[in-house]
This record gives structure tokens, C-alpha cells and sequence, in this order.
């Protein structure tokens, strides 16, 4: 009788343990990930390589991020104003004078701020661009 009854027990207490795992993962319990992102959409022009690529990118990613989703070449270092591209698929600064480089504009806007800094928005139009005189 006894081991009836401990074997009744421990039938309940694996039915009790199961009842509250399976409520526990719920669908609809309330809880997300901290790592659940929403999942924005915006397109990047690399000048050369690519052109209103439609990229899909976590919210709060930066423009850097963006960069490195299209799978170019990217040389960069850190900087006392942040991060700076170097080179984008072999093409460096100063390739073509002393003031050439990369430079992006988001929305047509050149940004104030270094590629790793700037956080995107959904729709954002970011483009990469070559220039000859980065002061103009």
C-alpha cells in the first residue's frame, strides 16, 4: 500500500511539474527575448558595388551595420570621431588626391557623425559615395 501510494505521488508531482512547464510556454505569455528586435527595411547605394540594395536590419542598427550587411570589402579603423571607412571593395582614400574618400548621405543629408554612431530608421535612403574633395 505504501509503495501504491508513493507511486500516486510521484505520478501527481510529474503531472503538476509538466502542467506548469507547458503554461510557462505560452505563446502569448507577455514575455519576449531581450534580443527580440523589430526587423527594419531601408536601401543602401554603394557607388560602384551596388545600388538601392533593400536591406533588412534589427532597430537601432547603424549605418555601419548596413554597410557591412551588403557584403562589400570594407576596410576601416577607429578614429577620435569614431569609426572611418578607409576602403570600400579596394577603393582607398586618397586613391585620387589628398581629399578623396568615402563619404554617405542618409535621405540625401550628408551626416555629421561616423558611420557607427548614426542609428538607421525604417526607409532610410543611405548612399556610399567616392569623392574627390570630401570638403565640397
Amino acid at each position: 500500500m505504501v509503495v501504491k501510494k508513493k507511486k500516486n505521488m510521484l505520478l501527481i508531482c510529474i503531472v503538476m511539474v509538466m502542467t506548469i512547464l507547458l503554461c510557462g510556454c505560452s505563446e502569448n505569455s507577455g514575455n519576449t527575448a531581450p534580443d527580440d528586435k523589430t526587423v527594419i527595411s531601408c536601401t543602401i547605394t554603394v557607388e560602384d558595388f551596388c545600388s538601392d540594395k533593400a536591406i533588412e536590419i534589427s532597430e537601432g542598427s547603424t549605418v555601419y551595420d548596413v554597410l557591412k550587411a551588403t557584403g562589400a570589402e570594407l576596410s576601416a579603423r577607429k578614429s577620435t570621431h569614431g569609426l572611418y571607412i578607409e576602403g570600400i571593395n579596394g577603393r582607398f582614400e586618397f586613391d585620387e588626391g589628398p581629399t578623396s574618400g568615402w563619404v554617405y548621405t542618409v535621405n540625401d543629408e550628408r551626416a555629421t557623425v561616423s558611420c557607427d554612431e548614426y542609428q538607421v530608421e525604417a526607409d532610410d535612403v543611405i548612399v556610399w559615395e567616392y569623392v574627390i574633395n570630401y570638403e565640397e
